[in-house]
């Protein structure tokens, strides 16, 4: 390997999973200009009122995500896939892989503080966003923490993954492992403004993913889809609740949804569309709805992050 490290770089979690540290956690996530793209007054003193008036219920929320997890509710499940798979890839690669979030407890600012003890920042660094495809809310605020972190260091910042044949190939071998013969099955994608695609085109990267994921479920009816738009301003659609409903009542009994924009499971995917989507689906005339977990630290997941390495060491 060309890199004496590999770092992969996920939104980050709370320090804790009660209230009080959700709300900072939110307040940061939501204070950043790359995700709240107003001005900065009135940006704060909307991720002060959000923050104020959600931090319970995603307190709650993750909570009910890690009950599942691997640590059995210790960390979120999203931290706890993270830790997994560095673990996993470190093991089968003999490279030192890390994991650290964008915001909260354990972030980009804690692990220099680490590898600067374990006299690891002194040398060349492979930095891997976790986001398969670039917006501006994800990938511009991890590039930005790396630099302001790690600027003194020999390091590089791993491409985009969101056309590659493996990537394409995990997320389709999920659907396929279920050995069943769905209806239709959904690619939903996480949503964004429409004002951010000015900045980077993340739809035709979504669109891009979703074919190639297509072309490889060839005997299924695949569907593009986006999630977890907000009330206010235009958003990228369309939308995942309109398109599973207009399946129900096209005749779709049994469908699948798989969410390749995200790393691993998380609160959006979990209970928003393995709960809420479920149900909704199930209300509109639907019979069966499968809900294929997120790549998280399966084998599947470990054989495309460790290519995402071999990949970026030659290049």
């Amino acid at each position: 390997m060309s890199f004496d490290a590999a770092v992969l770089v996920h939104l980050g979690c709370p320090r804790a999973m009660e209230r009080g540290e959700c709300e900072i956690f939110l307040r940061e996530f939501l204070g950043d200009g790359n995700v709240l793209s107003l001005p900065y007054p009135l940006r704060k003193f909307l991720a002060w009122r959000i923050a104020k008036k959600r931090a319970g219920s995603f307190s709650e929320k993750l909570k009910a995500c890690a009950e599942n997890s691997d640590d059995f509710g210790v960390l979120p499940a999203s931290l706890s896939h993270a830790k997994s798979l560095a673990k996993k890839l470190s093991a089968n690669l003999g490279v030192r892989v890390f994991e650290a979030g964008v915001y909260g407890g354990e972030n980009l600012a804690s692990l220099r503080k680490k590898m600067d003890a374990q006299n690891l920042s002194k040398g060349r660094i492979l930095f891997i966003p976790c986001y398969p495809q670039v917006a501006s809310s994800t990938v511009f605020p991890a590039i930005r923490e790396i630099k302001k972190h790690f600027n003194a260091v020999d390091f590089k910042i791993a491409a985009s993954y969101a056309e590659m044949s493996e990537y394409a190939s995990a997320i389709a071998n999920s659907v396929l492992e279920k050995k069943e013969n769905f209806d239709a099955v959904i690619t939903s994608f996480h949503s964004v403004p429409k004002s951010q695609l000015k900045i980077f085109d993340y739809e035709d990267e979504c669109q891009k993913s979703h074919l190639k994921i297509r072309e490889r479920l060839a005997n299924f009816r695949v569907e593009l889809a986006y999630q977890s738009a907000m009330k206010f301003g235009k958003w990228l659609g369309p939308d995942v609740f309109c398109v599973a409903e207009k399946l129900a009542k096209e005749g779709a009994k049994n469908i699948a949804v798989v969410c390749p924009g995200f790393f691993c499971d998380c609160i959006e995917t979990l209970l928003d569309i393995n709960k809420d989507l479920r149900s909704h689906f199930l209300k509109c005339g639907g019979e069966k709805f499968s809900y294929i977990n997120c790549l998280n630290s399966s084998e599947n997941q470990l054989k495309l992050f460790a290519e995402i390495i071999k990949r970026e060491s030659f290049l």
